[in-house]
């Protein structure tokens, strides 16, 4: 929240300054600032005294403090090289606000709160959305990857040394209705699954290592639309 400014007109004489601010108390000699941790209505008093410790009437005024817009750019994204996305950003509560997305790169417009975006390489973007009414801002920031080909590595090192450890194909997340069926040397089947980006091989059958070697591998884009290879375990 930022800052509010307290000023007071007072007689010439005035030694203690008695503040209640709806949140706390002080005797600060104004003019100062003093900042809100919480959005709410604040009745703010003050009473002040001189020097042979005559007191002033209370004087009380009230403080509107607003909450702070909550941004959420959205989930991050994968899309092809050329594709575009628009942009999913939300703000809360329901407010009037300014919006300004960076970098510019592949936008239609920085100043929208869901424009369009193009990015020829994997970017990520920034949005600041700015109250209007109270001048409060927040900022929430998106990754988007663009992902060029459907290149498929052809083998992997499952040896839990936490490099290689699965059969990655990273622009299979632009497929996730796509099925993915490995087969042994024998043509048994022993894995399959949709949605492979987050479900990547291992190199297991029914929870034991596979051993080194070449397995075949389909994937089913649709009904009419596969392609299929070897992929080789390396130990």
């Amino acid at each position: 929240f930022k800052p509010v400014q307290f000023t007071a007109t007072a007689p010439a004489g005035i030694t203690q300054w008695l503040w209640n601010f709806g949140d706390g108390t002080g005797n600060q000699v104004p003019a100062f600032t003093r900042t809100y941790a919480v959005a709410n209505n604040y009745i703010v008093s003050l009473k002040v005294f001189n020097v042979a410790g005559c007191g002033s009437a209370l004087s009380t005024n009230n403080i509107i403090v607003l909450p702070a817009p909550v941004v959420n750019a959205g989930a991050d994204k994968f899309i092809s090289t050329g594709a575009s996305v628009t942009m999913t950003a939300i703000v809360t509560p329901a407010g009037n606000y300014n919006y300004l997305w960076s970098p510019a790169t592949g936008l239609s417009s920085t100043t929208i709160l869901n424009p369009i975006a193009t990015p020829p390489a994997s970017i990520t973007y920034a949005i600041t959305a700015t109250d209007n009414t109270n001048g409060c801002t927040s900022t929430d920031s998106v990754k988007i990857t663009v992902v060029s080909k459907l290149y498929i590595p052809n083998a992997f090192t499952p040896n839990n040394d936490g490099k290689n450890d699965k059969w990655n194909i990273p622009a299979m997340v632009l497929y996730p209705d796509a099925t993915v069926t490995i087969f042994n040397r024998y043509g048994q089947k022993i894995f399959e699954t949709k949605n492979y980006a987050a479900n990547a091989w291992n190199g297991t059958y029914q929870g034991t290592q596979q051993p080194m070697g070449s397995y075949i591998y389909v994937i089913q884009f649709a009904a009419d639309k596969f392609q299929n290879g070897t992929v080789t375990i390396v130990r």
